[in-house]
């Protein structure tokens, strides 16, 4: 006897789901796009059987019911052209929206006067730079605006927020340093332009205050280019040879602080520990590994969409933005050995 074979793609309605799965039309759909209320264990079984069943929404007359236009826009910084980040974090957004069946619009600089603009259903925005007034007219069309790391207000407010606790994992980072030998550290910093530039900032000084150290830091641009890391971390080495620990706002730039160390007779992992605020493969290959704060970007993408797909099925757009947490983790790498080496490093 041959196995029956699955009902054809074409031939499977929602309502066919809802009567297999014992539940009615409005819980099934409730189920599968993640609105309404309907317990856990009755959502997944109609995802079970929708997926036994091989059911595939119309997703053209969803969005013509709805009135939507079945796309997101994506907004990346201004210049981030070779940041590994910002192209893990647009895999993370498009692995969940294309479950949702919803398509990509990546937008360029000039995002909020681009024609791609008006044909989406809101938007997502990672680290949006004060002050941006393309980014402010995104937020003028009135669309659901889920922004990874909080916004300038002055831009407008966004509908969800996705955020790292970037000073508390400073902190962790300082105190790691510091039980490794670190008395001197410096912060080569990305900044104040953007929230998380800030929030690292607030928590090097705050740290520094409570040890009573006087904060040294000193700005280099988040994507520098190789003469601006290496000036600056020349600069920091030459002039203040106390300085026993780089704490880095880019891997770029802790890549390079690697090859300066070297030219002034500086060990790193030894007589100069050395961080990085951002892991890559850039950081994990050098010579030494270098220990990092990992964001996992991919993740990041992904939470700022679930969030985006939960708020675009509300009736309303919120006057209030949804805020949630996405965890960071300390990377204990070579770079950091110094005087109490850790007898196992996470790599």
């Amino acid at each position: 006897m041959t196995a029956p074979r699955k009902r054809a793609r074409s031939g499977v309605t929602l309502i066919d789901v809802a009567r297999a799965a014992g539940v009615s039309r409005t819980a099934a759909s409730a189920a599968l796009n993640g609105t309404g209320r309907v317990a856990d264990e009755t959502a997944d079984r109609v995802r079970a059987v929708a997926r036994e069943l091989d059911y595939h929404p119309n997703v053209t007359a969803q969005n013509l019911r709805r009135e939507r236009f079945g796309a997101v826009g994506v907004v990346l910084p201004d210049d981030v052209t070779g940041l590994g980040y910002y192209m893990d974090f647009t895999f993370g957004v498009l692995e969940v929206l294309k479950e949702d069946a919803l398509s990509v619009v990546l937008l360029p600089v000039d995002g909020g006067s681009s024609p791609a603009a008006r044909g989406v259903d809101g938007f997502i925005v990672i680290d949006a730079q004060d002050g941006d007034e393309q980014v402010r007219k995104l937020f003028a069309q009135g669309l659901p605006v889920v922004s990874g790391e909080r916004v300038d207000p002055d831009l407008g407010t966004p509908t969800g927020i996705v955020e790292s606790d970037h000073s508390a994992a400073m902190v962790e980072l300082l105190d790691h340093l510091a039980a490794n030998g670190a008395r001197q550290p410096v912060f080569l910093s990305p900044g104040s332009d953007y929230a998380w530039g800030r929030a690292l900032r607030d928590g090097f000084e705050g740290w520094c205050d409570r040890h009573g150290i006087r904060p040294f830091v000193v700005d280099v641009p988040f994507g520098p280019s190789a003469t601006e890391a290496e000036d600056a971390c020349r600069r920091v080495l030459e002039t203040h040879p106390g300085v026993d620990a780089l704490v880095c706002g880019s891997d770029h730039t802790a890549a390079v602080a690697i090859l300066v160390a070297a030219e002034l007779g500086r060990t790193i992992g030894a007589d100069l520990l050395l961080a990085s605020c951002v892991d890559s493969a850039v950081v994990q290959l050098a010579t030494p590994p270098v220990t990092a704060l990992d964001l996992d970007a991919r993740e990041f993408g992904s939470h700022c969409a679930r969030l985006f797909v939960e708020l675009l099925g509300e009736e309303q757009i919120r006057s209030t933005p949804v805020i949630e947490i996405s965890p960071t983790k300390l990377r204990i790498r070579a770079s950091t050995a110094g005087t109490r080496a850790h007898a196992g490093r996470n790599r």
